[in-house]
């Protein structure tokens, strides 16, 4: 949770340095780029990348802290009662985001305002990724722009050129690449259900279900399972 794309380059040479698997899968949503430069999103614990006229250079990490109430809060039954139940995170979020357009946890207007930056960044990280993986099979699963599929307004979508980005960078680097918006739309259509938890906006269980089967359809395709 809360990981971008630069963090998970950085897991990826955790578990190829402990399991070397053969199959390493990235799962995207529309923020994971742009929470990649150090500029925009400088999260705890995370690997960013900073940008000067020679290029892209990692930042180390800020180190995590522990805080000693955000625990007690977390175990706290009452303070989660408050919280889920009575619903005091969609009044925090209300309150915290009022001036700001998301979809689902997308700041929309500020990846539209900086379009180059993140183009640049998933060239360089996925480039990265061919050049740290080779004879791997490299899998990206991208999440759908899920309100403008709600809306019936995906040909309309101001975050859908990610997706879009994102397919171009695999076929450049000889990824594959599963983009759920047409897997999600169609489910959506049939079904009427939506995909996020009633809590956050995590896929939830019918979510993973339909992602699941469209991962199994693509390791069938590329003939990792019979």
């Amino acid at each position: 949770s809360a990981a971008p794309l630069s963090q998970y380059l950085q897991m990826s040479r955790y578990v190829n340095k402990y399991f070397n698997p053969d199959i390493i899968i990235f799962n995207i949503v529309h923020d994971d780029l742009e929470q990649s430069l150090c500029a925009f999103a400088q999260l705890r614990g995370m690997l960013c990348f900073e940008e000067d006229e020679s290029g892209f250079k990692e930042k180390i990490s800020l180190p995590l802290l522990s805080n000693q109430w955000r625990g007690i809060l977390r175990h706290s039954c009452f303070a989660r009662y408050l919280w889920f139940n009575l619903n005091l995170q969609s009044v925090f979020y209300k309150l915290v985001r009022r001036e700001i357009k998301y979809n689902v946890d997308t700041n929309v207007d500020l990846v539209n305002s900086h379009k180059d930056e993140i183009m640049r960044i998933a060239d360089f990280i996925l480039h990265k990724i061919e050049i740290e993986n080779p004879l791997k099979k490299i899998i990206f699963l991208m999440d759908a722009p899920r309100e403008d599929l709600y809306s019936n307004n995906l040909s309309k979508s101001k975050i859908i050129w990610i997706n879009k980005l994102l397919k171009e960078k695999c076929d450049k680097y000889g990824f594959y690449f599963i983009d759920l918006t047409d897997i999600f739309a169609e489910r959506f259509k049939s079904a009427g259900i939506r995909f996020e938890s009633q809590y956050d906006r995590h896929w939830n269980v019918f979510g993973h279900a339909v992602v699941a089967e469209a991962l199994f359809d693509k390791l069938k395709e590329i003939g990792v399972l019979k």
